[in-house]
């Protein structure tokens, strides 16, 4: 099961596709922070609807609450310029285990298993 399904089973499909667009910009490395010990993306609502034109500002909004209201995602505004409202997004170490491994809810890795067994 990929990581994108994982999270489209938590959160939800558009969810899902929310979650691949962080990541990819994350990966991109472009407007890219990182700041608390998390690497954070500066993404709009508008952009996101630009990645993906079949979702609407109102679907990608609440995808990003769903993903936030299940602790796959945190969000922070950073901009010194009080009239930019853009939001920065950060995986938590739960959402950064789902995207890296696809893990599923509960499941433990291979490296607990060994640990706990004589």
């Amino acid at each position: 099961m990929n990581c994108n399904t994982q999270v489209a089973m938590l959160a939800g499909t558009n969810a899902g596709i929310v979650a691949e667009i962080l990541r990819n910009l994350m990966e991109a490395e472009e407007e890219v922070v990182v700041k608390f010990g998390k690497t954070w993306c500066r993404c709009s609502m508008k952009t996101i609807t630009v990645f993906c034109p079949f979702l609407s500002i109102d679907q990608a909004s609440y995808a990003i609450k769903a993903l936030k209201k299940r602790g796959i995602i945190c969000c922070m505004k950073m901009e010194v310029n009080k009239f930019d409202h853009t939001n920065w997004y950060a995986f938590t170490e739960y959402g950064m285990r789902i995207m890296k491994r696809g893990d599923k809810v509960g499941q433990k890795n291979e490296n607990e298993s060994n640990q706990q067994t004589p």
